[in-house]
């Protein structure tokens, strides 16, 4: 590969970052996902002045925009119901801050685990349950994001099967749920717990990928 051959990598960032690296940004509009709505801390405060500053310091950008969606405390399986009235209130909010920024785009954390991988075959009727519960959870963010015009993005985090975030992603039958890859995360997952290499969770992947963190 020459030079103009190599893609165009994007970047992940937060609003405070983006006056520093707006230029490399804007030359090649370059994608951009917003890491600062991630947390409840900010969700629950008054945000919109970091969204505000976002469209100022974006001012120009034509690119693909996004934001990490919320994830800190909890998994979108949860088996209380009431977690999962909590954490669609979350996606509700993360939802809000795209229609804010212009963001077509909202990455969502993968909710199978190690443990799961290892135990959910044991408990009848438990593959269709975390199923079920995240419908239950992402269902009205699904809808809302087919309106919004925003595709949620389902990452993997400690997942150790592709195969099984695939058939969660295509499950709810929208054109508004796809796949994340972080390539860091997958890598962590096949030296530590087994799972196959990248390689193998972009094949799998197909046409249902979306997005990817290039890490590590």
């Amino acid at each position: 590969m020459t030079g103009t051959d190599l893609p165009v990598i994007g970047a992940a960032l937060t609003v405070t970052e983006l006056e520093t690296y707006r230029s490399w940004l804007l030359d090649k509009q370059r994608d951009l996902e917003l890491q600062t709505f991630h947390s409840a801390e900010v969700l629950n405060s008054d945000w919109r002045p970091l969204a505000e500053e976002a469209r100022k310091q974006l001012d120009g950008y034509t690119g693909r925009l996004g934001i990490h969606g919320p994830f800190w405390g909890f998994t979108i399986h949860s088996l209380d119901p009431d977690v999962r009235a909590v954490v669609a209130r979350r996606m509700d909010q993360g939802l809000d801050v795209c229609a804010a920024v212009g963001a077509t785009q909202m990455v969502v954390h993968s909710p199978y685990s190690t443990w799961d991988y290892n135990n959910l075959d044991n408990n009848p009727g438990a593959r269709d349950r975390v199923i079920e519960n995240v419908h239950d959870t992402l269902g009205a963010a699904v809808k809302r994001a087919e309106d919004q015009g925003v595709t949620l993005v389902i990452e993997n985090i400690e997942d150790i099967d592709p195969m099984a975030r695939k058939a969660l992603a295509e499950s709810f039958g929208s054109k508004a749920v796809r796949l994340s890859i972080d390539t860091g995360h997958a890598h962590y997952a096949h030296i530590s717990t087994g799972a196959p290499p990248v390689d193998y969770f972009v094949t799998a992947a197909g046409e249902m990928l979306h997005h990817i963190h290039l890490q590590d």
